[in-house]
């Protein structure tokens, strides 16, 4: 067995699993190789992670053949063995190494998806042809000094950091799933939420917070509209002369996003002619222009959408189970915007700051009661179907710097089941009045005053929050006028 350097900058690989599978890898000066048996490694993992620059498990013991792991079935955590045991003791420590696993081919795809889980940032498959070559690569990449203490994540600075509105536990769940995520730069993501959710909102947000390939490109891909017989070109390329009329050669939207991120929006909709030949460049991480004899190697994040049920179209046969396997390594749900109403108000400030340029005057001032409308409306048409109705409403808008429901869609109204005023008054306190009018008890001016106090005073009730200016505004009263009847009222 190895030791542990005592000097803190000194550099460690920490293995775990039979040496003899490392011994053509030459690590580079300053590089040392310590191999512990797995309880031993427990046992001194504060130690070990305090000084290593990475860690790399083998989930396979060679000499003794593959080494099964259960999982549960449920979360896919793991119900024993030893790697995963360790990948999840470290995620309890404060600081540790990123983690490189060697794998060997036939890997269980959910003992791949268990491992990203539980933090691990690149996996090496150990049967295929150069993987020394890019573990030393990968340990190039991990400096030292990259190796700090494991901050809080503020989900409000996430949010911030890449441009999106929410204040909703909902949204500030899933930001924090998208960091992590973003961190392992390999692993492919699948992203699930209703058309209008703002998916690929949340795939540019993963692509910025990646470390590794932020800096670089983002493609998004319309698989709807990925159809004919140029689809295979247009997603992997093509040669000069590859079929009549390709006059120049073209390098397709992968090879495009080399060192980037790809963005397959609607994936659901890729023809099956397709899905093999993207499946291959997952696992291979190669493509194979048309028209071309060899194929290029390609360094890409593939993140994919859809808005239907993927497990639903492999049982039909509409889409090959093991492509769905392969996207789905990192899983986001996008909640639709009736389960985040909280957001509306922010969202609705937002939209109308982006548009009130097609308005006359600027709005300054936006009627709480269109935030209520706005959130008893949230049905289908989710973030995107939001931004319209208020880009509508500030379009026909005729004048004023306040944003009221009277600037609203009138669909809205029928849709939420609102009536015209005269129809909201139910009929027992119209028939009231109008009894006490005819007993010659009320004037009409004194039945006018008592129904204007009732609702003077239920409205002032029901928005205890709201100052007596904002009231007055949302009444639709001046200052002054609201003031006087209030005191009136007072003393009547």
């Amino acid at each position: 067995m190895g030791t542990i350097r005592s000097d803190s900058s000194a550099s460690t690989v920490a293995y775990c699993g039979d040496r003899s599978i490392l011994q053509n890898l030459e690590l580079p000066d300053g590089l040392g190789l310590s191999v512990f048996a797995p309880q031993q490694f427990l046992a001194n993992l504060h130690e070990i992670t305090q000084t290593s620059t990475s860690l790399i498990l083998n989930l396979f013991n060679t000499t003794a053949g593959r080494v099964e792991i259960p999982l549960d079935a449920d979360d896919l955590a793991p119900a024993s063995g030893q790697a995963l045991e360790i990948l999840a003791q470290l995620q309890k420590i404060h600081s540790h190494p990123p983690v490189i696993l060697l794998t060997h081919g036939g890997t269980p795809f959910e003992l791949c998806c268990a491992a990203v889980r539980l933090g691990v940032s690149h996996f090496v498959d150990t049967d295929a042809a150069g993987w020394q070559a890019r573990v030393l690569q990968l340990l190039g990449q991990m400096d030292p000094p990259a190796i700090v203490a494991r901050k809080t994540i503020d989900p409000k600075e996430l949010l911030d950091s890449v441009g999106i509105m929410a204040v909703s536990p909902a949204m500030h769940e899933l930001i924090v799933q998208v960091y992590r995520g973003a961190q392992v730069s390999d692993a492919t993501v699948l992203i699930h939420g209703e058309s209008g959710t703002g998916k690929q909102l949340l795939a540019e947000a993963i692509h910025q917070l990646d470390p590794k390939r932020g800096k670089h490109i983002f493609i998004p891909v319309n698989c709807a509209a990925i159809t004919g017989s140029l689809a295979e070109s247009e997603l992997f390329g093509h040669t000069k002369g590859a079929f009549s009329g390709a006059t120049d050669a073209r390098l397709g939207y992968f090879r495009t996003a080399n060192k980037g991120t790809i963005f397959l929006d609607e994936i659901s909709e890729l023809p099956l002619y397709l899905q093999p030949k993207l499946l291959r460049v997952l696992q291979e991480r190669r493509v194979l222009p048309v028209g071309a004899d060899k194929e290029e190697t390609i360094d890409v994040r593939v993140i994919a959408a859809t808005n239907v049920s993927l497990q639903e179209k492999v049982a039909r046969g509409e889409f090959r189970l093991d492509l769905y396997q392969r996207l789905n390594v990192i899983h986001l749900v996008v909640p639709p915007l009736r389960q985040r109403v909280e957001d509306i108000p922010l969202l609705v400030t937002h939209f109308v700051e982006k548009y009130q340029h097609y308005c006359a005057e600027p709005i300054r001032h936006i009627d709480p009661l269109v935030f209520e409308l706005l959130k008893r409306k949230a049905g289908t048409g989710n973030v995107r179907e939001l931004e319209n109705i208020v880009r509508q409403a500030l379009v026909f808008k005729a004048e004023g710097d306040r944003l009221d429901l009277s600037d609203l869609p009138r669909y809205l109204f029928d849709a939420a089941d609102i009536k015209p005023a005269s129809e909201m008054i139910p009929s027992e306190i119209a028939d009231n009045l109008v009894a006490l009018i005819r007993a010659k008890r009320l004037t009409l001016k004194q039945a006018v005053e008592a129904f204007e106090k009732t609702l003077i005073q239920q409205a002032a009730k029901a928005c205890p929050e709201m100052s007596k200016v904002e009231l007055a505004k949302t009444l639709g009263l001046p200052r002054r006028t609201l003031y006087y009847k209030l005191d009136a009222h007072d003393e009547g």
